[in-house]
């Protein structure tokens, strides 16, 4: 009886349905970002998803599934504190600037900041494309998929979110003026990137810089990639702009 119940108790630990935040983002996620204004006045089935993830038991879950968790974890409770607090021009404005800090929820046992979710659970997993999947409600984060993320298909979406991020606020390629503005995402967080992403060696390009084109390369299309690996451009970090990301 005891090794039928354990064997229950590790199935079922990680029972989490993530089909109703999809549903709050395939209704208030548009293309030009997030419908703040009618997330606001209709917050109950986002705080309801965050509510069920509370008491979640994290002991049995399966990587995809814990990184499922997380990254939905973090993107809700974002959108969360955003229509709590709306209308903001800024996330900065919240909390004077410390709401990645300042903010707690209880999940999966625990109360927890966004930055805990970011930094103790999410980045030692070491896949640095998490880094095209978090949104921090800014116009230069990378764009929230409007669909949460899933343990069953999450290389696919991963690899999405990656393409998405290259598409759209990763890099600024001006082939005309020979020059790539990066994300600062890549230098705030070059640790993450460096393992994976070092492999080809750029001419005229080095450290975080390249490591990060490396990056961008491999989500580009075709034709980019190959330039992107000439080398035959300067580079910089881009301003990173923190004024909402939607209505």
């Amino acid at each position: 009886m005891l090794l039928t119940t354990l064997s229950i108790l590790a199935t079922t630990a990680l029972a989490v349905d993530h089909s109703s935040l999809s549903s709050v983002l395939a209704t208030h996620v548009q293309k030009d970002g997030v419908n703040y204004t009618a997330l606001a006045a209709d917050r109950a089935p986002l705080s309801a998803y965050l509510d069920s993830l509370a008491a979640v038991k994290m002991s049995a879950a399966k990587k995809p599934e814990e990184m499922a968790f997380w990254l939905n974890a973090y993107n809700a409770m974002t959108l969360d504190v955003m229509a709590e607090e709306w209308p903001v021009l800024s996330i900065q404005q919240i909390d004077l600037g410390e709401v990645w800090k300042s903010r707690t929820q209880m999940l999966a046992g625990k109360k927890r900041t966004l930055d805990a979710i970011e930094h103790t659970h999410l980045r030692p997993m070491g896949d640095a494309r998490i880094h095209a999947a978090l949104v921090c409600a800014a116009k230069s984060c990378p764009p929230l998929k409007p669909t949460a993320y899933t343990a069953a298909d999450l290389e696919t979406e991963l690899d999405a979110a990656a393409r998405a991020w290259v598409a759209t606020t990763a890099a600024t390629l001006n082939r005309t003026k020979k020059h790539i503005s990066l994300s600062r995402v890549f230098e705030w967080f070059a640790e993450d990137f460096t393992a994976a992403y070092s492999t080809y060696d750029i001419p005229n390009v080095e450290g975080a810089h390249e490591v990060a084109l490396n990056f961008v390369a491999t989500y580009a299309s075709p034709k980019e990639r190959i330039w992107i690996r000439s080398g035959d451009y300067t580079v910089d970090w881009a301003n990173y702009d923190w004024s909402v990301n939607g209505q």
